[in-house]
């Protein structure tokens, strides 16, 4: 029976941390073992964690080092030959790791990622495999998060895990360099519940887009002309929602007129998220 190492990298995640290791522990699949990395939080997570049982490996870090240190971390504390990811906030359903060992054993293939719902159960996903960069980059495909991903081991380190300088779009940074050397398969089933933990603060977000575009500049400009602009418009929509919440009129401006400037059309993916959040709310 394959081994599987469960890792969850948690930061200041008392509210959900218990929940989320729980559904773990409560896998029909019969050989996994858990390590949590907590990322120096200054809530209870560290004295939660501390009250499981012996089934899971608690890994402390002394400062905090975000979500991707966290990850690797508890990768090089682990032992299994597949490596299944979980964030701390979110929970796995009974069968996710059966369903999710079946289909990249059966596929022979290097990683795997299954579709989500949210907390109101709309589901989450996109539904392609293969190697669709392509498709991520401008926003037709949806990896939702680590938590949907299990992938081989070696694969993982093969690719020096996470790459520890991004605090944003660590998942689709690490599922691109994954693609651009082996498939990633679908597993259309929705395996887990995806719990919305905020929006990140304007700054970080800013920091998180314009490090991956530095570093898939070559990719995103391989689009074509006006495909490049419409990732780069998807990013400065984003950066003006941000700028709304934090209470940023100017940086509102800046970044509402480079959308504009670069590709308005890509507004139009998130006019059904705008309506669904505003009929959500009356």
């Amino acid at each position: 029976m394959v081994v599987v190492s469960v890792v969850i990298p948690a930061f200041n995640s008392g509210l959900g941390i218990l929940a989320c290791v729980e559904s773990v522990l409560l896998q029909n699949y019969p050989s996994f073992e858990v390590v949590v990395v907590d990322d120096c939080s200054t809530d209870n997570t560290f004295e939660l964690l501390s009250t499981l049982s012996d089934r899971v490996t608690v890994v402390r870090h002394e400062v905090n080092r975000g979500g991707a240190a966290a990850r690797n971390t508890g990768v090089e504390a682990s032992s299994g030959s597949l490596i299944a990811l979980l964030d701390a906030d979110d929970v796995w359903a009974p069968s996710y790791l059966t369903e999710q060992v079946s289909v990249l054993t059966s596929a022979r293939c290097s990683a795997v990622y299954c579709h989500a719902e949210d907390e109101r159960g709309n589901e989450l996903g996109g539904r392609q495999s293969g190697r669709f960069i392509r498709e991520l980059l401008l926003g037709r495909a949806d990896i939702v998060s680590s938590s949907a991903l299990l992938v081989r081991r070696d694969v993982y380190l093969e690719l020096n895990g996470f790459d520890e300088a991004f605090s944003r779009h660590q998942d689709l940074e690490f599922v691109i360099r994954l693609m651009k050397v082996e498939d990633l398969v679908l597993n259309p089933k929705v395996l887990f519940k995806k719990i919305n933990s905020g929006s990140p603060s304007y700054n970080m977000a800013r920091d998180g887009i314009y490090r991956f575009w530095t570093k898939f500049d070559n990719e995103i400009k391989g689009l074509g002309f006006w495909e490049a602009r419409y990732v780069r418009a998807r990013g400065y929509l984003r950066l003006s929602e941000l700028s709304v919440l934090g209470g940023l009129p100017i940086d509102f401006l800046v970044n509402f007129c480079r959308f504009l400037a670069l590709n308005p059309l890509a507004v139009l993916p998130k006019v059904k998220r705008y309506f669904r959040r505003f009929i959500n709310s009356i």
